[in-house]
């Protein structure tokens, strides 16, 4: 719920946050694990809506770690450029998506 909010005030500019990997280092059934590894994936056309959504899941985190006395430590993997799609590709994607009859957002 955390990542879906942090994205959700940004989705004017498509910018969305999906959660990729969890893995619980214990594996037992009804066993506190001691240890969380979750990997976040934030995309975006806008460097700044995408900076929004990193400051505003890393003050959830941090509320999380504060108000359950948890370790949490944060290590972001890289932090490219947006690239748009060129036009050309675009049209070609969406006149595929047509003939195929796959429904398109926009």
């Amino acid at each position: 719920m955390i990542v879906f909010n942090a994205a959700k005030s940004e989705l004017e500019y498509e910018t969305v946050a999906t959660v990729g990997v969890i893995d619980i280092h214990s594996g037992a059934m009804n066993v506190m694990p001691g240890e969380v590894e979750i990997t976040i994936d934030i995309r975006s056309t806008s460097l700044e809506s995408r900076q929004r959504v990193l400051n505003h899941l890393f003050e959830s985190i941090f509320a999380v770690k504060r108000n359950r006395e948890v370790e949490i430590v944060s290590e972001e993997i890289t932090s490219e450029e947006p690239v748009l799609l060129s036009s050309g590709l675009m049209d070609t994607l969406k006149n595929i998506c047509i003939e195929k009859d796959i429904y398109l957002f926009n």
